[in-house]
């Protein structure tokens, strides 16, 4: 992304004003020279003008950002297209008196056509990438192509006219913007993943502050001329053929467009004969796109949707190696599964999941050099029976992705990087976390304080066993910290049922409060952090930071209470808490203070990494000595949950959790072996052949939906 911009004097808006005034003047001019003829006309200057009024809109509020030439540049371009559309006609004319009218007029829609897609590239590509002067040739072309695909389409679909190509303007001014706001307040690209979250990107969308930069003027700007090349192409000689054969050629024109289209997204064979790919390391994905370009980074991302099957695998092996595994667990845990089993079977504890939002201990970034010891009571809170740091694959989002990990025990490594699970697969036949306390006769239940819509929730829950989901309409009047219903109301919520009911429970609580963006100023001044990391002071990150680490100081607060209400509950709980993945923003300060030239798994698993602890208010028959320390992942917790308290384990639990002494944590970027010390995913290790019989277990369940 681009360099941070500084706002620009309220002065600026004269120049898109100067530049709406010089449209003015042209269209009138055009006008009395007889130049303008056809209502089209004013519409497509009209159309090129609208960014003018976008930058005066955004300038009068304040929200207008970058380079004062910049801004000149933009609209100076926009102005210009209006311009050139006074010429569409005298040139129509033009080509209607000559003799061979019907080739110069084809000849004449090749050529604006070109022009567009060219203008198009531009404005797909400067508004978000800073390099895009660099990307090679290659790359270029097959982007071009594409972009050629779509205006060619619409073109032959309205019977070779301009007008046609329109759509394909609106999706690079979409796709540009989109990429910007979702690089600058998400840290990754958009991925085709991102297409089947609509809804939940539409629900968060207001917890952002948007500004328009001068790159994204000036990418506007191309997107103008594009639509002033688009005007010239409209019919002006006469045609002989009848109209049902021009609307049969064009019928078959668009269909023979569209297969090219499918054609170079699905033929080639993106990796070996384009030579693209994608890294999908946060901080690494963003450089595939800025190198290669939007479009075939995007497609090239798309050839990696489906599951990929590990080398060597087959069901039956796979069986097989689960077996194995399983029979490991069950003879070194014999004794100890022995007395909380029976415990179990006597007290049938409720199960109590808090997976909370964006929740993370900063004092992992070298106590953010400004002597920050992380939240207080989660890092005192002793008697757990586990805790450490959780491996996650995700960053800055997709929390989504968190969950499925956690309630099905498959990790994101085995479904593939940049996919969404919740919304692209049906679940209702895979097992899962809530199906297997089901069949124990536990009540379950689902709470998230936001709307169901979000992340496919509302279908996605009672396909994986919840009995009942508790959204954003069951906390009428519930009080808001930051961005959302606090974590105490969640929490007030689970004694509510665990009062109501006597029946065993397993509750999963996705809060909500620290969600994302940071810049809301709407911290109470008596509640807001004031950490200033030494010399690291910024004046674009710091505020994010105290906002953030105030949201933690409060889930922090939120979960003592809750601890405190469960030890005096007269009924056995069982606690697992942890946080679904880090802000936007920690990568700058792992940047800052460790650098860039650190070993890169070390560098990237930082920031892929929350905390979690499992915790529970009455003794556990046969536990191991508490406040154990151990990092983990969150395709393991489901498996490590049921095993503390003595519930029944599946087949693959028992394999996962025996596979776990050897590698304590995975996930989508890298494996932690027995030594802690984490690897690249494919790493030659002592622990990798178990890493790699983990793949085969994983893919073996997924076999509902692969």
């Amino acid at each position: 992304m681009y360099d941070s911009f500084e706002t620009l004097p309220s002065t600026v808006i004269l120049v898109p004003i100067v530049g709406i005034a010089v449209v003015a003047a042209l269209l009138l001019l055009a006008k009395r020279r007889s130049a303008l003829r056809l209502r089209s006309s004013y519409a497509w200057a009209c159309a090129c003008a609208c960014t003018l009024v976008v930058a005066l809109a955004f300038g009068a509020t304040g929200a207008l950002e970058g380079l004062f030439g910049d801004v000149v540049i933009g609209c100076a371009l926009c102005a210009g297209a209006a311009g050139l559309v006074t010429q569409r006609e005298r040139i129509g004319q033009l080509i209607a008196g000559q003799a061979r009218a019907g080739a110069l007029e084809r000849l004449r829609d090749l050529l604006v056509l070109g022009a567009a897609v060219c203008c198009l590239r531009f404005a797909i590509e400067i508004p978000w990438n800073p390099e895009w002067s660099l990307i090679r040739w290659n790359y270029v072309v097959i982007e071009c192509a594409m972009l050629a695909v779509i205006v060619a389409f619409g073109y032959f679909l309205c019977g070779r006219r301009g007008v046609g190509g329109l759509p394909g303007v609106a999706l690079c001014v979409i796709a540009a913007t989109a990429m910007h706001y979702v690089y600058e307040f998400r840290g990754e690209p958009i991925f085709p993943r991102d297409l089947f979250a609509l809804t939940t990107a539409a629900n968060v969308s207001g917890h952002y502050a948007y500004t328009l930069t001068s790159p994204m003027l000036i990418g506007l700007g191309y997107a103008s001329l594009a639509m002033a090349a688009l005007s010239y192409a409209y019919p002006v000689a006469e045609r002989s053929e009848p109209v049902w054969g021009r609307v049969l050629c064009s019928v078959f024109l668009a269909a023979l467009t569209a297969w090219s289209g499918y054609a170079l997204v699905t033929v080639p064979d993106y990796a070996n004969d384009l030579q693209l790919s994608m890294l999908y390391w946060i901080e690494h994905a963003p450089l595939s796109y800025k190198a290669q370009g939007l479009l075939p980074s995007f497609v090239t991302a798309l050839h990696d949707l489906p599951i990929r099957m590990p080398e060597g695998y087959s069901d039956e092996g796979a069986r097989e190696l689960q077996a194995s595994y399983a029979q490991a667990f069950d003879t070194g845990s014999a004794e100890r599964r022995a007395a909380s089993t029976q415990q179990f079977d006597e007290l049938k504890p409720s199960v109590v999941i808090v997976m909370n939002e964006t929740f993370d201990d900063f004092s992992r970034f070298d106590g953010l050099r400004a002597g920050y010891e992380g939240p207080s009571f989660l890092k005192g809170l002793t008697h757990t029976l586990e805790r450490g740091n959780l491996g996650v694959s995700v960053y800055g989002g997709s929390t989504c992705n968190t969950e499925f990990e956690t309630l099905t025990g498959v990790s994101l490594q085995a479904v593939g990087a940049g996919k969404f699970p919740y919304s692209m697969y049906d679940l209702s036949e895979m097992a899962s976390l809530p199906k297997q306390f089901d069949e124990l006769g536990y009540v379950t239940t689902a709470i998230h304080p936001n709307a169901p819509e979000n992340w496919n929730r509302a279908t996605v829950y009672p396909a994986l066993g919840f009995q009942s989901f508790l959204d954003i309409n069951s906390f009428g009047g519930a009080p808001w910290f930051h961005n959302g219903v606090t974590d105490k109301a969640t929490y007030q919520l689970i004694l509510k049922l665990l009062e109501q009911d006597a029946a065993p429970q397993f509750v999963f609580d996705v809060t909500m409060q620290n969600h994302s963006g940071y810049d809301r100023g709407n911290i109470p001044a008596a509640r807001l952090t004031d950490v200033h990391p030494a010399g690291l002071d910024d004046e674009e990150f710091n505020p994010l930071l105290n906002e953030y680490l105030s949201c933690i100081q409060a889930s922090d607060q939120d979960l003592q209470w809750f601890v405190g209400q469960l030890e005096q509950l007269q009924r056995p709980v069982i606690l697992l808490f942890f946080g679904d993945h880090q802000p936007y923003f920690s990568y700058w300060y792992n940047d800052e203070i460790f650098g860039k030239d650190e070993a890169w798994v070390d560098h990237e698993e930082r920031i892929h990494q929350t905390v979690y602890f499992l915790w529970a208010n009455y003794d556990i028959a046969g536990t191991p000595a508490a406040d154990l320390v151990r990092d983990a992942s969150p395709n393991y917790l489901g498996a490590m949950v049921a095993d503390a308290i003595g519930a029944p384990l599946t087949e693959y639990q028992k394999a996962q959790l025996a596979a776990r002494v050897a590698v304590p944590a995975y996930n989508e970027h890298g494996y932690e072996g027995a030594d802690g010390v984490w690897y690249v995913r494919d790493a030659p290790t002592e622990w990798l052949p178990v890493r790699d019989d983990e793949a085969k277990l994983d893919y073996l369940a997924l076999a509902s939906v692969r």
